[in-house]
């Protein structure tokens, strides 16, 4: 095994257990902040390191074409908005390793037959084969006969909703338009603003919703 390939086999490892440790940490963040908050923060943070790094890379982080904006938003709105949202407030309903399976599980199905239908992609017998086997283990893993309520059943498909938005979207659009190289830092900064605009939106909602205070109110009084 060459130098680069056990750098690339160490690197994927680590990148395994990143995403791993994502839903525990998700799990208990959640029950600390509202999910915009969380979504808002982390991305925030990472805008600020991802711009950082881009300068020190000396990586211009524009310009981009006109009509690469709605394709920049699109992903703001859907791989990061919304996938978090989905993400963050399931895991205030079902089980983090529900979401730890359930994801990375259906994420190439979904792939396969988005390629399928937008970029034309043949899957073959084989391809429809593994998607079979791909859906099945899925479905004895998480073993939907054990404790299930329709909270856990509402986190569930929300996590397979996520499925559906994240990696198919990212990973098709990308073959299409290069996104890792000439658009992944703005559609992160982009999905930034997104979130720290929903984060104000949830923030001023649960304000009103606080119920006020007497006058004279005094806490521990």
């Amino acid at each position: 095994m060459s130098h680069s390939d056990r750098t690339a086999y160490i690197l994927l490892t680590a990148m395994a257990i990143c995403f791993g440790g994502t839903w525990v940490a998700g799990a208990v963040a959640v029950d600390a902040a509202p999910p915009f908050t969380i979504a808002a923060v982390r991305f925030g943070i990472a805008s600020v390191l991802l711009c950082a790094w881009a300068r020190l890379a000396r990586r211009s982080l524009s310009p981009i074409r006109r009509q690469d904006w709605l394709l920049v938003g699109g992903l703001a709105v859907t791989a990061i908005a919304g996938y978090n949202w989905l993400f963050l407030t399931g895991l205030t309903l079902a089980p983090a390793s529900d979401g730890a399976i359930i994801v990375p599980g259906l994420a190439p199905v979904f792939t396969v037959v988005l390629a399928g239908v937008i970029l034309r992609e043949r899957i073959g017998l084989r391809g429809f084969i593994g998607l079979a086997v791909a859906a099945i283990g899925l479905y004895l893993v998480v073993n939907p006969t054990g404790t299930t309520d329709d909270r856990r059943l509402l986190g569930d498909l929300m996590f397979l909703a996520g499925a559906a938005l994240l990696v198919p979207v990212v990973g098709v659009l990308s073959s299409v338009a290069l996104l890792e190289e000439q658009l992944g830092p703005l559609t992160v900064v982009g999905g930034a603003i997104v979130l720290i605009g929903l984060w104000l939106v949830e923030t001023q909602g649960a304000a009103v919703a606080r119920p006020a205070r007497p006058v004279g109110y005094r806490s521990g009084t």
